[in-house]
C-alpha cells in the first residue's frame, strides 16, 4: 500500500547492495535507512595478506583471464556454524537464511569491492550518499566483521547519520544472543524513530 515515507533497512551485505542502488538513482524514494552491521569493510578478512586476497587478486586475475567470476575464491558446502547456532534460538526458513555455508566468489568480491572503492572515491571527494538519516548498528564484539571498522566507514555515507554502537551483540544486533541485548536494540531504533519523526500522527492514520 502507499506508504506516507518509506525507510531503506539492510543487514551486512545487503547494505552495500543498497548504497550501490542509491548510488546509481539517487535516494529519493527512501525517507531515511537503517543499516545493520553494514558490510563497508572486510573485517575479519582484514589482515594484510588476507585484504591482498580479497580487494587485489580476484580483480588482477580476472583481468588477466585466469579467474572467472564464477570461480571460487572459497569453496562452500557443509553446515555453518553461525547459522545453526542462530537457527538453534530463531527458528527462520532455511529457505530464506541457509544453513549451509555459501562459497565466495570472485564476482562477489569484485562487486563488494566496487562498491566500497566508490563509497571511498565519494567521501575523499566530499561527496555524501545521502543526506537523509540514517542508523547505524555495529557491534564491539560482532562475530563475523570488525564493528569498529564498519562504524568508521559509515561515516562515508552521510552527515545525517546516528552511530549506535552495542558491547555485545551479533552480527545481526536483532538475532543476538541475550534476550536483553535484543531489547536494547529494538529500544535504541524506537527512539531514533521517535526523534526522526518517523512514527505517524495521529492525524494521519
Amino acid at each position: 500500500k502507499p506508504y506516507a515515507k518509506v525507510l531503506g533497512y539492510c543487514h551486512s551485505t545487503g547494505c552495500p547492495v543498497l548504497l550501490d542502488y542509491v548510488m546509481a538513482h539517487g535516494d529519493a524514494a527512501f525517507a531515511g535507512f537503517i543499516f545493520n552491521s553494514p558490510f563497508l569493510d572486510w573485517g575479519m578478512a582484514g589482515r594484510p595478506l588476507s585484504k591482498l586476497v580479497v580487494m587485489r587478486l580476484p580483480e588482477l586475475f580476472f583481468r588477466l583471464r585466469l579467474w572467472t567470476n564464477d570461480t571460487e575464491l572459497l569453496g562452500g558446502g557443509g553446515a555453518s556454524a553461525w547459522a545453526l547456532q542462530t537457527w538453534s534460538q530463531y527458528r527462520f526458513d532455511p529457505a530464506c537464511r541457509p544453513l549451509y555455508t555459501v562459497p565466495v566468489t570472485i564476482g562477489f568480491c569484485r562487486g563488494i569491492n566496487a562498491t566500497h572503492a566508490e563509497l571511498r572515491r565519494r567521501s575523499r571527494a566530499g561527496e555524501a550518499i545521502t543526506r537523509k538519516p540514517f542508523l547505524v548498528f555495529t557491534s564491539m564484539h560482532d562475530d563475523v566483521l570488525e564493528g569498529d571498522e564498519l562504524a568508521v566507514a559509515a561515516h562515508a555515507i552521510g552527515p545525517s547519520r546516528t552511530l549506535i554502537q552495542m558491547c555485545h551483540a551479533r552480527h545481526d544486533v536483532f538475532v543476538s544472543a541475550e534476550p536483553s541485548v535484543v531489547e536494547q536494540a529494538l529500544a535504541s531504533l524506537r527512539m531514533w524513530l521517535v526523534s526522526q519523526g518517523f512514527p505517524p500522527t495521529k492525524s494521519s492514520k
